[in-house]
């Protein structure tokens, strides 16, 4: 007479396989949403603007006014080493947030920084008054919170985080503003909320940086046109946000 066969209890390698698949699709369920979120998120998030193959350290991401933004990689603290101009004017070290501000400023608007050296959250000085020059770079200095309001071209700085971080003023619009900026992965471009309250004008934070401490300005313009159809702006004692009709 044969005996009914008992199922035998599963070996360790089998429980060993069932977990690993298991950890596989869970990983899949809970990642693929996500990079499916990231796959259609707008270009203008980052504007490719060179052929080949993306992400390497210094291809270009974005631009600003034909200014190259480049890819500095991770992690953000490391540089490429020193990048100076055909002139000599040092812009900083590659491709630091700092290099992009200095090579923009250098290239576009023709300022070259009295000193040119610092972290960014060196460029913003909490000794000068606001609305007065900051020596130190040769530009006037507002600080956030203040009766002035951000406009085209400006540099945005925040002193957190350490060595603190800058940006271009690339837009200007009710309720936000948008800046371009350099090392901060292929998130060039970032919306910072502008709010105002008794005539104080303030702008609101980005991640971890929190807001900024202030803005920085040539005292005199080389672009006067307008901002997206909306908005004139001198960059010379600007106080209130001036419609267009």
């Amino acid at each position: 007479m044969n005996r009914p066969r008992i199922a035998r209890p599963l070996t360790l390698m089998a429980l060993v396989a069932l977990t690993v698949s298991g950890c596989v699709l869970l990983w899949w369920w809970w990642w693929l949403p996500a990079l499916a979120r990231l796959a259609a998120e707008p270009v203008t998030q980052s504007v490719w603007i060179e052929h080949g193959p993306p992400l390497t350290v210094g291809g270009v991401v974005d631009q600003w006014r034909g200014v190259p933004v480049r890819y500095n990689g991770a992690p953000y603290t490391r540089s490429w080493g020193r990048h100076h101009a055909a002139d000599g004017f040092y812009y900083g070290q590659k491709w630091q947030c700092v290099e992009f501000i200095k090579r923009f400023y250098h290239d576009c608007l023709g300022h070259t920084f009295p000193n040119a050296m610092g972290h960014a959250a060196e460029f913003f000085d909490s000794r000068v008054p606001h609305g007065t020059l900051n020596l130190r770079r040769g530009l006037l200095q507002y600080a956030n919170g203040g009766n002035v309001p951000p406009a085209l071209d400006d540099i945005m700085v925040w002193t957190t985080n350490g060595f603190g971080h800058v940006a271009i003023v690339s837009k200007v619009d009710y309720g936000f503003i948008e800046v371009v900026q350099q090392n901060i992965g292929i998130r060039t471009r970032a919306q910072l909320t502008i709010s105002v309250r008794d005539g104080k004008y303030h702008v609101g934070g980005q991640g971890r940086l929190g807001a900024p401490a202030g803005w920085l300005r040539l005292g005199k313009s080389r672009f006067k046109s307008r901002l997206d159809g909306k908005f004139t702006y001198m960059s010379k004692n600007v106080t209130a946000f001036s419609p267009t009709q």
